[in-house]
């Protein structure tokens, strides 16, 4: 399977998860015995097969989260007989302006070289309430409503290098700290401190 990131492990967990459902259920096994591999752009903390980086690198499409925006493409396992279901793109809800826009914004700006993190495999994680790593913050930030966003470097090197996070911040008015250091400790960039009464 092919994905953005693994955050916190969600996907690699449940990709795991699945494929011993789909044993556990009878059905054959078409990995050779070698069981699911995950690769990623980015894998802070080291749970895919293969990975771009192992830094906490921002992704620009990590912001669309719509299928107004530009929507998504997954198979799924399936009961039924036949091995994948796959979701398709609902085409009437494009609104090319976004798309053009953005494709702009990411043409007219300056390299942005990848960023180096302490990540690793005994990197911590943070306790349950916090969104780790760019991608999953910025999705936190539009799907969610953050109590709190901490970055781990001072507010010119955020603003520098972590910009569209920084500025979704401020769009939402959801407070921020800079020079987080618990932040690098959880080999992340930026974390995002939930409601208690959101599920992470």
């Amino acid at each position: 399977m092919v994905d953005g990131w693994t955050s916190r492990g969600g996907v690699a967990n449940e990709l795991q998860a699945s494929y011993q459902r789909w044993l556990a259920r009878g059905y054959p096994d078409f990995t050779g015995g070698q069981g699911p591999r995950l690769a990623v752009l980015c894998d802070p903390a080291g749970l895919s097969h293969a990975a771009g980086t192992r830094a906490d690198y921002f992704v620009p499409s990590a912001c669309f989260t719509a299928p107004e925006t530009l929507g998504f493409s997954r198979g799924f396992v399936r009961d039924e007989p036949g091995m994948f279901l796959v979701y398709g793109y609902p085409h009437h809800l494009l609104q090319p302006s976004y798309l053009d826009a953005w494709v702009g914004l990411l043409n007219a700006a300056p390299p942005n070289p990848l960023p180096v993190t302490d990540a690793g495999p005994s990197a911590p994680l943070p306790p349950p309430q916090y969104r780790l790593h760019s991608n999953e913050v910025v999705r936190a930030l539009i799907n969610r409503a953050p109590r709190e966003v901490r970055f781990r470097d001072d507010e010119a090197t955020v603003r520098a290098l972590l910009a569209p996070v920084h500025y979704l911040c401020t769009l939402r008015g959801v407070a921020v700290r800079y020079g987080c250091t618990e932040v690098g400790r959880w080999g992340a960039l930026v974390a995002a401190q939930m409601g208690a009464n959101v599920i992470v």
